[in-house]
């Protein structure tokens, strides 16, 4: 009995002094969750870290306790960004405050000014003054806004400790382009980026606006890639102010744009010649044989319902068309678009409606006319944006509903659906954006007065290669693949072409030529059966991955880096073309 009263006596003792080290475990990781490392840190480590924030977000961390509150004042990196405020009056009321409080002590060893448009005077000068004080120290620089160039060149001549350089300057209510200063002497200097500067060049016509830069490495010279500032160029009836216009400079589009619009010139004219050569006989001879046509077994089960009174279509075009005239008449002021523009855009789209039907059933790509009504209504009535925009809804959206009406026809064709039914459950869909080509007018971007004028010749172009390939095709027609050369799509697939690499096109081309080509040719019935359904597998792979991927790694800002996001593996997109630059290893142009 005492041996067993002893072992529980000491049973008793181990479990407290379980519960007691459980206790002060529990105790420990509480106190190692509440604690705060980051303050921790040393003065210095604190600093490097916040000169990566924007001073925003610098400023912020003072509320945090005693010893952040004055901080912020000893970071060696400024960046001020105006796209963090929703008022720019805020920006510069914090910009200036955070110049006028900054310890004058410290160095300053980067400062980055960002700001969309013209920037406060006193602000400016305050920056300029601040980088002034701190040339000896200050190896990072860049500026984006609009001011004093002038004043900002001379400010930055005297930085000769300068090892990067990023300008994008405009004088205050101006966009002209800053003249580049010959004698600019940059001892340090490995790394200038430029854009919107001109540069002068001697007598016989040499620039050499960067041979003091003995250590530079890197340069990059471009316009500046901002957003055309549509609302600035036009009045209050939201018509084109040709004096605002030239104030704000032409438009600018990437190379990768202009080609979007030189294909879809291309495209649109492709369409008309493709179909006239290679469909135009039998368009006549199904025409003549409406009437007198076998029926097929589909018609004769579709004979089961009620057909559609034609009264139905008319009475709707007629409605729609009196509703609309009667816009253009009595809402001139508002619409802009006149009563001919209306009846102009429907011609269009009743001329269009054939041979883009045709494309489409036979390829499954419809080629648009958003970019050619555009351009036809832009130049006969050019300067009004809203007008342009109806035009395109009342010349390109009609059409695109009439293709997708007829499509739903014959899918309930096929499926045996009521056509009274399918009539009724139709549904207009209709999309408006107002286009650069609306406001200033294709002339001013694509003609005389424009700086893509070259690219009217994809018009010609487009007209004359599908009259080739017929040429081709009658004088060698035992040749079977001449006529399966399409150019609408070809050329329709290539305008609608995504900001990607070459390596995207490589895989699309790959895995085309595996599956319609070879699986075609020696697998035909696997073919038949599984192609379409793989096509539709890969479409829902890249939407569910699309989808992942934001969740996974989006969210988070986390990038993936290996060789099929790492360019184009080709070092020639890297060298400059512009003639007169020379780089080590880079060819001379």
């Amino acid at each position: 009995m005492f041996n067993q009263h002893r072992m529980s006596d000491s049973n008793e003792e181990s479990l407290m002094i379980l519960e007691n080290m459980k206790k002060r475990r529990r105790l420990d990781n509480q106190d190692n969750q509440n604690q705060d490392r980051l303050s921790e840190l040393p003065d210095c480590v604190l600093l490097h870290i916040l000169s990566f924030l924007n001073m925003k977000h610098v400023v912020q961390t003072c509320v945090l306790s005693k010893r952040w509150r004055h901080l912020w004042k000893r970071v060696s990196t400024l960046i001020l960004d105006s796209s963090k405020f929703d008022i720019h009056r805020l920006f510069f009321r914090f910009g200036f405050n955070i110049l006028t409080h900054r310890d004058t002590e410290t160095a300053l060893h980067a400062l980055d000014l960002y700001h969309d448009g013209d920037i406060q005077v006193q602000l400016f000068e305050k920056i300029l003054n601040t980088i002034s004080s701190h040339d000896n120290t200050l190896q990072e620089l860049g500026i984006l806004a609009n001011g004093d160039s002038g004043l900002a060149m001379s400010c930055v001549s005297s930085c000769h400790a300068l090892r990067s350089l990023k300008l994008s300057l405009y004088l205050r209510k101006s966009h002209t382009p800053t003249i580049f200063p010959k004698s600019l002497t940059l001892p340090s200097l490995t790394s200038l980026n430029l854009s919107n500067f001109t540069f002068c060049g001697d007598e016989s016509g040499c620039v050499e606006p960067f041979s003091n830069f003995t250590k530079l490495n890197s340069l990059i010279v471009s316009t500046r890639p901002t957003i055309y500032n549509i609302s600035a160029i036009v009045n209050d009836k939201f018509e084109i102010d040709l004096a605002k216009y030239h104030d704000q400079g032409r438009i600018n589009m990437s190379m990768f744009f202009a080609l979007t619009y030189g294909f879809g010139f291309a495209t649109i004219a492709s369409t008309i010649t493709h179909v006239v050569c290679f469909y135009g006989s039998e368009i006549m001879e199904r025409y003549r044989a409406s009437t007198k046509g076998k029926e097929d077994i589909h018609t004769k089960l579709m004979k089961n319902y009620k057909d559609i009174p034609s009264w139905w279509f008319y009475l709707l075009l007629g409605v729609t068309l009196v509703a609309s005239l009667m816009m253009c008449i009595f809402l001139n002021d508002q619409i802009q678009m006149p009563w001919w523009g209306l009846v102009f855009a429907s011609a269009l789209a009743f001329i269009f409606t054939l041979p883009i039907s045709i494309i489409t059933a036979t390829t499954n790509q419809t080629p648009g006319l958003n970019i050619i009504t555009e351009y036809i209504f832009g130049l006969i009535y050019t300067g009004r944006p809203i007008a342009n925009v109806c035009f395109k809804t009342y010349g390109y959206i009609s059409m695109a509903q009439a293709v997708s009406f007829l499509s739903d026809f014959k899918l309930g064709h096929y499926m045996k659906i009521p056509p009274r039914s399918m009539f009724l459950v139709q549904r207009p869909c209709f999309l408006r954006c107002i286009s650069y080509l609306g406001t200033s007018g294709p002339k001013r971007m694509f003609g005389s007065l424009g700086d893509y004028s070259a690219m009217n010749w994809f018009f010609l172009g487009g007209a004359l290669g599908p009259i080739l390939v017929w040429l081709l095709h009658k004088a060698f027609p035992k040749q079977s693949w001449i006529p399966l050369i399409n150019l609408p799509v070809l050329l329709g697939a290539t305008g609608m072409m995504p900001p990607a690499t070459v390596m995207n096109f490589n895989a699309w081309m790959v895995v085309g030529t595996i599956f319609n080509f070879f699986i075609f040719r020696y697998r035909k019935k696997w073919w038949q059966r599984y192609n379409y359904v793989l096509s539709a597998a890969l479409d829902a792979r890249v939407a569910f991955m699309a989808v992942v991927l934001y969740f996974a790694l989006g969210l988070e800002n986390i990038s993936l880096n290996w060789w099929r996001t790492d360019g184009e593996h080709c070092p020639l997109a890297t060298y400059p073309t512009v003639k007169g630059i020379v780089v080590d290893g880079c060819p001379v142009f």
